[in-house]
């Protein structure tokens, strides 16, 4: 049986425009897990803003690997 996230104490309203196939999937999904869209809808994005995040807050890779070379 799948564990519910803890509602919050308060909602707010807004409307999301999605591709029909999508919609589909979290249909889907909502129903083969046993889960309100609306919970899979939160979860996923509580989890995608949680990873970005933490991308954000890292080092850039890319900043560090631009220093001079091994033959410098």
């Amino acid at each position: 049986m799948p564990t519910y996230p803890k509602r919050p104490r308060a909602y707010v309203t807004f409307q999301i425009r999605l591709p029909p196939d999508l919609k589909r999937q979290l249909e889907d999904y909502a129903f083969q897990t046993q889960q309100s869209q609306i919970a899979v809808v939160t979860a996923a994005l509580e989890d995608y803003l949680r990873r970005v995040t933490e991308l954000e807050s890292k080092p850039d890779i890319a900043d560090e690997s631009s220093g001079p070379g091994p033959n410098a």
